[in-house]
C-alpha cells in the first residue's frame, strides 16, 4: 500500500463545551493547530502516483480556508476537540469522488489534528 500524507496549518479559536465551571478550555482562545491528511491506495497512477499532491493540497486549503482566523464553534457547529475535528475533517474528505472505493482506488485513511506541540489526536476507520 502506498500512503501520501499533507500538513497544513490552522489558526483558530475554539471553546470546549461540557467542561467544569472554571475550566481553562472552557473560555474562548486559540491554537496553531497542525492537521495532517493520510491517503492511501494499492496501486499507483500511470505517472507513478497515488494522487497529483497539488489536488491533496487543494482539498485541504478547503478545509484551512473555512476554519483559519475563526471562531471553530460558530463555523462548523461541533464540540471542537482534537477527537472531534479530525472526525470532521476525515469525513468531508470522504465525501469526495477521488476518495469513493467504487471509483477510485484512493481511500483516506487517517486525520491528525494536533493543537499543541506534543498532544494531537487522530481518526481512522
Amino acid at each position: 500500500m502506498y500512503t501520501l500524507s499533507h500538513t497544513f496549518f490552522v489558526d483558530a479559536a475554539h471553546h470546549l463545551l461540557g467542561l467544569p465551571a472554571g475550566h481553562k478550555c472552557s473560555r474562548i482562545h486559540g491554537h496553531r493547530w497542525a492537521i495532517s491528511v493520510g491517503i492511501a491506495s494499492d496501486t499507483l497512477d500511470s505517472k507513478g502516483m497515488v494522487m497529483d499532491l497539488h489536488i491533496l493540497h487543494d482539498l485541504c486549503h478547503q478545509i484551512q480556508s473555512t476554519i483559519d482566523h475563526d471562531d471553530i464553534n460558530k463555523v462548523w457547529l461541533i464540540n471542537p476537540t482534537c477527537e472531534n475535528i479530525a472526525e470532521y475533517i476525515y469525513n468531508w474528505m470522504k465525501k469526495f469522488d477521488c476518495f469513493d472505493p467504487e471509483h477510485s482506488p484512493i481511500r483516506v485513511v487517517y486525520v491528525e489534528v494536533e493543537e499543541t506541540p506534543g498532544n494531537s489526536a487522530s481518526y481512522t476507520e
